[in-house]
This record gives structure tokens, C-alpha cells and sequence, in this order.
């Protein structure tokens, strides 16, 4: 795939960022190994860590398949790749990069979760920064994708024709694929593994703030589709948020917004009310299916339709995208899992300072 192939420009800044990023992360191991062993003394004994163990197994083994899988495809004739073939005839600088910065991290989080309290200020600080090199390096080819995706929009959407009112069954633009995907959360799970571990007494906390953010993230996501359109013989790319269809799409922010809330105030509520509130909140799966049951009528219907026209489009392509899927599915997997967890970890406790000794040592 030509068009998405590293520069010799891109090349050299990719391949200097990352030997710079593996040379600071290991100059920071050895002097913060060199400061811990001096301060240290005697050795403190490890806590359990089945559960971060857990997700670090299961955000490395997505690495592992995302690097391996379909990276992006883009339509109108351009193909498919993986993130190694992506490169065509460049030097594959982005899958090189995918795997010493993800390979490091790995090895950095199973030296972490070895021995968690000795080391989250050894190996937490340099895998923090290798983490932020790989979420950073899936961003920018995330970016360097929605450019293609946009030049094959703006070259082939214009010839297109109506095929069903405005829209056109004609298959334009480039997608990120499975392959992206997996790469983010692996690199997700590997990173809330560091910052929990980082965390210590505190990272029942971090986890519901962490999940609680993400899903009133989602309460945001146009559910209503996303588009490239045309108007005035612009190519445009459109979002349709629940907010201007309405009706019973209003319901998904005041969903996503009221488990933000639940997660929140689990570990702060007396005992009784904890438990209710987490039994609502792990039943995010079910709100959810029931708000997309009772709108699909209306996201099947010409509501969407009608809007792009008011807003003065004639002809209109439904694109996927891969981040609103990271968005609409995370709450559905995730807040059950961590509601459950919370009120687990806090259900014989009141206060933060009497929970957060026990969320160390429980897995």
C-alpha cells in the first residue's frame, strides 16, 4: 500500500524517537534500580497480582495478533495490508518500532508484576514511557490513515450517484482494521497494568476513575452514523451525535452518565446502598442492549437521512470507524467487571483508607 508507505523523512523520525525513547526508559531503569537498591534494605515481599497478571497475559497477546493481522483496508481498489506489508518497499520502520517498543513493554510489565512492591518505582517509571512511545506510534499511523482515507473520499465520492435517497452504496475512504485495534488494547491493558501496579494502595481508585472516564467518553459517540458527504462539491466528513436525533437516543448519554456515576460512588456509599449500586452498574450490558433495541427503529429509519439533508448534503457514504467501537464496546466488557470488582474489594469497608489496604492484597 503505496500511499500509507514511511517517507524517508518519516523513517528517520520514527527510527531516532525510538531508539531515543528504549535508550531514556533503560538509563532511567538503572538509575532508579541504582537509587532503590541504596535506599532499599531489606527485601519486602511480594503481593499476589492474579488479576494484573491476568491482563497483562491478555493485552500481550494482543500485540502479538495485532501485528500479525489486517491493519487497514482501503476501498476503491487500493487493497489491504498488515502493518508489515503497509510498507510496500520502504524500510518497515512503524512494525520495527511496533515490536521493540511493545517487546519492551512486556518485558517491563512481567519484571513489574515479579515483584510489584520493590519495583513500581524501578520498572514503573521507564514502562510508563515506553507505553507512551507505543500508544503515541498507533496514533500517529491512526492519523497517517484518516489522511488516505480522506484523499481516496475526495478523489472517488464526487463520480458517485443516489442509490437510496441520498446515500450511495458506493464504497470509498480507508478503514483502520482488527489489527489497529487489537494493537490499542494491548497496549491499553498493558499500560493499566503499570499505572495500577504504579498505583499501589490506590488502584482500586484509579481503576473505577479510569473506567468511569471511558464511559462518559462513550455517552459522546455518534451513534447516529458517521459520514463522508457531499456538499457544494465538498467532500465533508459528518457526525450524527444521539443528541440531534433524539427520542430514544437521548437515552444513551443519561445511561453512559449514570454508570460514570455508579462506578464513581461505589466505594464511597454505606454499605447497602454499595451493593445496589454496583448490581446496577454490572448490568451495563443490559442497558445498553436495550437502548440500541428500542432505537434501531429510528437509526433504520430516515431520521439520519433527513438531517444531512437540512444540512444542505446530496449525496452521502456510512463509513465505519474503528475508535467508535473501542468506545461503544468498552463499557459493555468493562464496567460490569470493575462494578463487581469495587464493591468486592470495598463491601466490608466505608473509607478509602480501610479499603485500599485490602485492594492490595486481594486478587
Amino acid at each position: 500500500m503505496e500511499e500509507l508507505a514511511p517517507s524517508s523523512a518519516e523513517t528517520t523520525v520514527v527510527a531516532v524517537l525510538t531508539l531515543a525513547g528504549v535508550l531514556a526508559a533503560l538509563g532511567l531503569l538503572i538509575a532508579l534500580r541504582r537509587r532503590s537498591t541504596i535506599r532499599a534494605g531489606a527485601v519486602v515481599p511480594s503481593r499476589p497480582t492474579w488479576g494484573l497478571t491476568m491482563l497483562s497475559l491478555i493485552g500481550s497477546v494482543l500485540l502479538f495478533i495485532g501485528e500479525r493481522t489486517e491493519y487497514v483496508i482501503g476501498h476503491s481498489g487500493s487493497g489491504k495490508a498488515t502493518l508489515l506489508t503497509l510498507h510496500g518497499l520502504a524500510t518497515p520502520v512503524y512494525w520495527m518500532a511496533y515490536l521493540i517498543l511493545g517487546g519492551l513493554l512486556v518485558i517491563l510489565t512481567g519484571a513489574l508484576l515479579t515483584s510489584p512492591i520493590t519495583l513500581r518505582w524501578v520498572a514503573g517509571p521507564p514502562a510508563l514511557l515506553i507505553a507512551a512511545l507505543l500508544i503515541g506510534l498507533l496514533a500517529a499511523l491512526k492519523l497517517k490513515i484518516d489522511r488516505f482515507d480522506r484523499h481516496l473520499a475526495e478523489r472517488h465520492l464526487p463520480a458517485a450517484k443516489p442509490t437510496d435517497g441520498i446515500y450511495t452504496d458506493t464504497v470509498v475512504g480507508a478503514d483502520a482494521r482488527v489489527g489497529w485495534v487489537l494493537g490499542v488494547l494491548g497496549a491499553a491493558l498493558l499500560t493499566l497494568t503499570v499505572v495500577l501496579v504504579v498505583a499501589g494502595t490506590s488502584e482500586l481508585l484509579v481503576l473505577v476513575a479510569v473506567t468511569a472516564g471511558l464511559t462518559l467518553l462513550s455517552a459522546a459517540l455518534p451513534l447516529g452514523g458517521e459520514f463522508w458527504a457531499l456538499r457544494d462539491g465538498t467532500v465533508e466528513w459528518v457526525t450524527v451525535p444521539a443528541l440531534r436525533i433524539g427520542g430514544t437516543l437521548l437515552l444513551w448519554p443519561v445511561v453512559m452518565a449514570g454508570l460514570a456515576t455508579l462506578l464513581l460512588a461505589i466505594p464511597f456509599l454505606p454499605r447497602w446502598h454499595r451493593g445496589i449500586a454496583a448490581f446496577a452498574a454490572a448490568l451495563a450490558p443490559g442497558w445498553i442492549l436495550l437502548i440500541v433495541g428500542v432505537s434501531i427503529a429510528t437509526l433504520e429509519g430516515d431520521a439520519v437521512q433527513n438531517l444531512l439533508r437540512a444540512d444542505g448534503y446530496t449525496l452521502a457514504v456510512s463509513h465505519g470507524c474503528a475508535a467508535l467501537y473501542l468506545f461503544l464496546f468498552t463499557p459493555f466488557f468493562v464496567v460490569p467487571w470493575v462494578a463487581i470488582r469495587a464493591w468486592r474489594v470495598t463491601r466490608r469497608s466505608a473509607l478509602s483508607p480501610a479499603f485500599s489496604g485490602r485492594s492490595s492484597r486481594r486478587r
